[in-house]
């Protein structure tokens, strides 16, 4: 399995990850934590974001549904 790429974020996103994490689950992360809780939380929405394979059309473009194409 390939890793994800690394994304960086601003202290101001890692503040924000911290107080809404803090809010919902009663602990305070540290900075280092909050990282990699929000690097994971990127992972899973690119992974969740993706077309589905039977969207796929043969060229590995997402097919559109008939609804779509009569658009």
């Amino acid at each position: 399995m390939q890793s994800p790429p690394v994304t960086h974020f601003s202290d101001d996103h890692l503040d924000s990850f911290i107080a809404a994490w803090e809010k919902s689950y009663g602990e305070r992360l540290s900075r280092g934590e909050a990282a990699i809780q929000l690097q994971r939380l990127v992972a899973l929405y690119r992974t969740i974001s993706r077309p589905l394979p039977q969207d796929m059309g043969d060229d590995g473009d997402v097919a559109q549904s008939s609804t779509q194409q009569a658009a």
